[in-house]
């Protein structure tokens, strides 16, 4: 027997069915390994080779075939490890992240742009224009001597003005500022710098205005890449003339993966309701449009063959005109492997494609791994694979099995096929939306925290119209050029099924329970979920199998469980002051385990209430506020509500008596009193000398304003509030000046003092600050703002070791105990 004879004989011997999936959970493994384990890479390097020539000389040997099966997996381990390590943790010594420091550095770069520029609006409470942002690869930054010193890497660019000649394959030339991604400012609240990270982006660099840039040169654009722009445009330039403009935006994103900012509600909407998957390019849709492709060529009486090479070479068209993401690129290896198959005439294991795709797209950038979308989209395929036949079996098996008794006779042709074919079709879009759910709930709530109950149903709703959708839209782009009156006419039977499809979307949000905020769920419950499954679909193998799905489940629940109750309240309350950047945003746990909310808004161009204090009330296993206090009518103080009355209104909300009374008072104050009305949420009126008792050991006096002092402006009209708990006390200011300040240090000096005191107005300057604060006497002072100098007189007055700031700190915890206090904050200091 030859040598290559007995290298055959081992792998028909030793291989299993699939030989690819254990090769990808190998892969996987390691570059989890080589993410997590502080080992060197010459170490990991090393175990790879050890390994390899291990599996090499037993490889032939029949006594060490576990030995062999055993390295060989360490092969693969260790080399992905190794490749893992040296994608996340080594950077070139030119790299552009070198030139950045702690804070933000002056400096002109140049390179090549490298996605096509996105323009949206910026997310402020103020007029503010859109916004560019692109990636670039940077090649040249220039020194202090003038010198351009070559330079690698990948920056994330944020113009603050609309650029619109601007486009992929440019080189520019940018002035403005680099600075390295900070880390988050707030428990719970998403990573954007360890998300970049993984996506190879050190560094960003922001430009002031479209003055900054300059074009260097037009890049030499390949024939494909001006292939690939030019056809889509024409392709979006016909899309948008088929229907209303509301209707053709979603038609856009549906076949082109065009996200346009007037899709932002309908896309809260949709992830909310545990259906965003419909709204981006996905496998689903790379489906629908092949096997409307197959159909169509069988239908011309195109062999099967035949009809897989005309696939295959669409799917190629198509992958270069639609973005290339993980979900689209995962489903265009899948069947392009099915395409070869059929041409080749041999069979395809669905299982051996997924995992050649994750091979493939891992060994390209092992990073992807650690991305949500990445997780779903092979997460959710594995679910159907695995759990399609279970759940048909479970859900239809007894009917599936009596069906073939019924007999129709020839008249009855279209009763037939609704039993059997038309039956057949609804099983399918049954189980496989099941399998994608319940394969996908524990990413969601780990990733998301949401448990959405609705999903299932509104996939198999929605699953015809997307087909309504997609395939018209296939046609007439088809027909654009052969026949443009016809292409446009079925365009817009396209962009109604849009229409409808986005009516039922919106329909939705009414829903009670659309989406149910969940507990944070720690990684090891996700794994335990996906162990839990594997072996129930395994258990009817064995009792042992079924008694260990049964404990693992029950295990499971319970953890489940105990990681959803609520946190134990504190004993004598806890105060948060939350990093909004510039603005307020205070929350106190208190004893009876209710939380209370004082302030919430910002200046920054973020959604205050999703963005941070919605994923801090997750990861602090918080409940939503009962109650709110809003010192005054500065939006800085109140934006955030707007988005937390979508969601969960409070009981009651504590105004000042000026709040949305004047004259002059701002229209975003007037519609949020009318919808403080309309969700039934109970105004309070607070005026100085009258105090509220939240809880036994809880209560808030109010300091100020006075009702004898009329002539205020909005800032002075602030609720000064003297919040008691756990014998500490806390004194919420608002932005009150120099009238209110000097008022308080002179005439109620033995109301003010307390032991912590969030300084008014953000930190900033007033004459009286000194005076103020020496009145109050804290033990420490907290400054809630964006990063700003501490003024000359805040200086003089404190001792620095006592301000925290949530620029410098992000977060600030503080118990409130009786003996002493406890601080905790997110950064340290």
């Amino acid at each position: 027997m030859t040598p290559e004879t007995d290298v055959e004989e081992a792998i028909r011997r030793y291989a299993p069915p699939a030989p690819l999936v254990p090769a990808a959970v190998a892969m996987v493994t390691g570059i989890v390994l080589g993410r997590y384990a502080p080992l060197p890479i010459g170490i990991w390097a090393t175990m790879a080779i050890a390994a390899f020539l291990t599996a090499a000389i037993t490889l032939r040997r029949e006594h060490l075939r576990i030995l062999t099966i055993a390295a060989i997996a360490a092969s693969v381990i260790f080399a992905s490890a190794t490749w893992s390590s040296l994608s996340y943790r080594r950077i070139p010594e030119n790299h552009i992240v070198t030139f950045s420091g702690k804070g933000s550095v002056l400096a002109t770069i140049r390179g090549r742009v490298v996605s096509a520029p996105r323009r949206r609006k910026a997310q402020t409470p103020y007029w503010q224009p859109d916004r560019t942002s692109f990636g670039l690869e940077a090649d040249a930054i220039r020194s202090r001597n003038g010198e351009w010193l070559e330079t690698t890497g990948t920056v994330r660019v944020k113009i603050n003005e609309p650029v619109w000649d601007l486009s992929a394959g440019r080189q520019v030339e940018l002035i403005g500022s680099l600075r390295r991604p900070g880390s988050p400012g707030n428990p719970g609240q998403y990573d954007w710098r360890e998300s970049d990270r993984y996506k190879g982006i050190l560094v960003s660099f922001s430009v002031p205005c479209a003055d900054g840039v300059t074009t260097l040169a037009e890049a030499g654009e390949n024939p494909l890449s001006g292939l690939w722009r030019r056809a889509r445009m024409t392709a979006r330039r016909h899309l948008n003339g088929c229907g209303a403009e509301d209707d053709t935006v979603l038609l856009e994103a549906l076949v082109l993966g065009e996200r346009s900012p007037a899709l932002r509600e309908l896309n809260q909407i949709m992830v909310e309701a545990g259906i965003a998957h419909f709204l981006s390019i996905s496998g689903l849709h790379l489906g629908i449009f092949l096997g409307f492709i197959y159909w169509l060529c069988r239908l011309l009486t195109f062999s099967p063959r035949r009809s897989a090479w005309v696939v295959l070479i669409i799917l190629t068209g198509y992958v270069l005109l639609a973005e290339p993401r993980a979900p689209l690129l995962r489903s265009a290896i899948m069947a392009s492997a099915i395409c070869i198959a059929v041409i080749s005439n041999r069979s395809v294991s669905t299982r051996n494609a997924l995992a050649a795709a994750a091979i493939i797209l891992l060994v390209i950038d092992p990073m992807q791994i650690f991305r949500a979308g990445f997780q779903l989209s092979f997460g959710i395929v594995a679910g159907i694979l695995v759990l399609n036949k279970p759940i048909r079996q479970l859900l239809f098996g007894r009917w599936l099995r009596t069906r073939g008794l019924v007999v129709f006779r020839d008249e009855h042709r279209i009763r037939r096929w609704f039993y059997y074919s038309g039956a057949d079709s609804f099983i399918a879009m049954v189980c496989v939306s099941l399998s994608a759910y319940i394969s996908a709930l524990p990413l969601v709530a780990y990733h998301f925290g949401r448990f959405c109950p609705y999903a299932p149903a509104l996939s198999i709703l929605l699953l015809p119209m997307l087909v309504a959708v997609l395939v018209p839209a296939y046609v007439s782009m088809t027909l654009a050029f052969l026949m443009p009156n016809l292409a446009v006419l079925i365009g817009s039977l396209a962009a109604a099924s849009a229409g409808a499809m986005r009516q039922l979307v919106m329909l939705t949000r009414h829903l009670p329970g659309l989406s149910i905020d969940l507990f944070a769920v720690p990684a090891w419950c996700v794994a335990g979920f996906y162990l839990a499954m594997g072996l129930w679909i395994v258990s009817s193998k064995s009792r042992l199998i079924l008694s260990s799905a049964i404990v693992a489940t029950v295990g499971l629940a319970a953890s489940i469980v105990v990681t959803q109750l609520p946190a134990t309240p504190p004993v004598n309350g806890r105060l948060h002051i939350l990093d909004v950047a510039h603005g307020n945003m205070t929350l106190l746990h208190a004893p009876d385990g209710k939380t209370y909310l004082f302030d919430a808004g910002t200046l920054a161009p973020i959604d205050a209430y999703n963005q941070i204090l919605r994923p801090f009330l997750r990861a602090k296993r918080l409940p939503s506020p009962t109650a709110v206090f809003i010192s005054h009518a500065n939006i800085d103080h109140y934006n955030a509500l707007v988005s937390l009355l979508d969601r969960r209104p409070p009981k009651r909300v504590y105004l000042n008596e000026y709040f949305g009374l004047r004259e002059e008072a701002a229209p975003d104050v007037r519609k949020l009193l009318d919808e403080f009305r309309k969700r039934d949420v109970q105004i309070v009126r607070l005026r100085a000398g009258q105090k509220v008792s939240l809880t036994g050991k809880t209560t808030v006096e109010i300091l100020w304003p006075p009702t004898d002092i009329p002539e205020l402006d909005v800032n002075n009209c602030s609720l000064v509030l003297r919040v008691g708990c756990g014998g500490k006390n806390a004194i919420i200011p608002g932005d009150i000046g120099e009238p209110a300040e000097t008022y308080l240090a002179k005439l109620l000096p033995e109301k003010i003092q307390s032991d912590v005191l969030i300084l008014p107005h953000h930190g900033s300057a007033a004459p009286t600050l000194k005076t103020f604060i020496e009145a109050v006497n804290p033990e420490i002072l907290v400054q809630s703002s964006s990063y700003r100098p501490a003024p000359a007189e805040l200086l003089k007055a404190i001792d620095e070791r006592k301000r925290y700031a949530t620029f410098r700190d992000g977060w600030i915890g503080l118990t409130l105990s009786r003996d002493k206090l406890n601080i905790e904050t997110m950064r340290g200091k």
